[in-house]
């Protein structure tokens, strides 16, 4: 770490000129492999430093997902399949892991996503548990676990426990939450092992459930606007696939349970996002979709849609991509700021407003990106 890379050799050539000609060499240029991405990743780590810090565990297991824990960039609670904690960037280490229990000494719970509220700090993590009673055979139940203020040492948690089915019909994704981000009505959107898709309402304490709502059945992929009043899922509908857009916002206020909007036949995204935007007094919803390339295809761009009240829809912008996308979301509180990584391992923060992308090299291994309020820091896990 303490090597600098301008120190010249005997061919006056330093190591960040042999790295640029790595780089950009045609060959590193037509390689899509780590090799190739590697180098250019290790490229813009010499000449931006974009790293801020780095953490690892000792043990526990891989993480699998981190987010930031609260309106600044200071904090990141992250998930791995069996415990939770907390990191501080600052200090650059782990000062908090929490290992959850099991119901019984049958039972085997396995996390699967965590969701975060930065504005109040309520933390959930999703939950598969499989049981396996004395008498025989199995049963599997999806066990959501809130922690309303995120004080984990000293707060009791909501825990909502859910049976569902073990042969599921339709895909197969993994249990799924999504917190709601504001101060305002408290909302959970949660898809279970099976695929079903139901809207949690939470009190404002967070600390008892209010109502719920089924929407979907054999569902992929799902995602929330900010205040939870938007919602998108991909799903399967008489035989036609395509993306259904709820919402609580009426005309008139709010609904109580959600509506459908509006439905996108043949549409099959590999990531999707959405988000309310306010045009001319009117609230509408803007749906991000990258949907896959045929085969031998360069990347089809990533278009976003702006979705009214009345189901009326109109393409808003169209952005073209470097390579197939892998994960995509809206900045918190914002329908103009789309963050969106990519299988070279380039990470893009675009302004729509602006027409400005800023983008940084990241790495091809990471499987989960999460952006600070202040949009002034990523994280990735790898």
């Amino acid at each position: 770490s303490d090597a600098d890379p301008e120190i010249t050799d005997f061919q006056e050539t330093t190591p960040l000129d042999r790295f640029r000609m790595a780089a950009v060499s045609p060959l590193a240029s037509r390689d899509s492999s780590d090799v190739g991405v590697r180098y250019r990743e290790i490229l813009e780590e010499f000449t931006e430093r974009p790293t801020v810090a780095v953490g690892m565990l000792d043990a526990g297991g891989r993480i699998l997902s981190a987010r930031f824990a609260n309106m600044g960039h200071d904090r990141i609670t992250f998930a791995t399949d069996s415990s939770i904690g907390l990191y501080f960037v600052t200090s650059q280490r782990v000062v908090y892991v929490k290992t959850l229990k099991q119901d019984s000494p049958l039972a085997k719970p396995t996390i699967r996503c965590l969701s975060i509220n930065p504005e109040l700090g309520t933390v959930v993590v999703g939950l598969d548990v499989v049981d396996a009673p004395v008498g025989g055979g199995t049963s599997l139940q999806n066990k959501f676990i809130i922690w309303p203020s995120g004080n984990f040492p000293k707060e009791e948690p909501l825990q909502l426990n859910i049976p569902v089915e073990r042969s599921p019909v339709g895909p197969r994704l993994p249990t799924c939450a999504i917190l709601s981000k504001t101060q305002g009505p408290q909302m959970m959107l949660g898809r279970l092992f099976d695929g079903k898709v139901i809207s949690f309402r939470l009190a404002k304490s967070r600390t008892k459930l209010k109502t719920e709502s089924e929407l979907a059945s054999g569902a992929g992929l799902i995602a929330s606007s900010d205040d939870g009043n938007w919602i998108a899922v991909v799903m399967t509908e008489n035989g036609v696939k395509g993306v259904k857009v709820f919402s609580y916002v009426s005309e008139s206020g709010t609904r109580l349970d959600p509506a459908t909007i509006f439905w996108c036949k043949n549409r099959d995204p590999s990531c999707m996002a959405i988000q309310e935007k306010v045009l001319n007094n009117n609230r509408v919803a803007h749906l991000a979709l990258a949907e896959p390339a045929p085969e031998g295809q360069p990347p089809l761009p990533i278009e976003i849609l702006a979705v009214g009240l009345r189901g009326d829809f109109w393409t808003v912008y169209r952005l073209r991509i470097p390579s197939p996308c892998l994960s995509l979301s809206y900045c918190l509180g914002s329908a103009t700021h789309l963050l969106s990584g990519h299988t070279d391992g380039m990470v893009a923060l675009c302004d729509l407003q602006e027409g400005k992308t800023h983008q940084r090299r990241g790495s091809p291994n990471a499987t989960f990106l999460d952006i600070s309020s202040d949009r002034a820091l990523v994280c990735a896990v790898e």
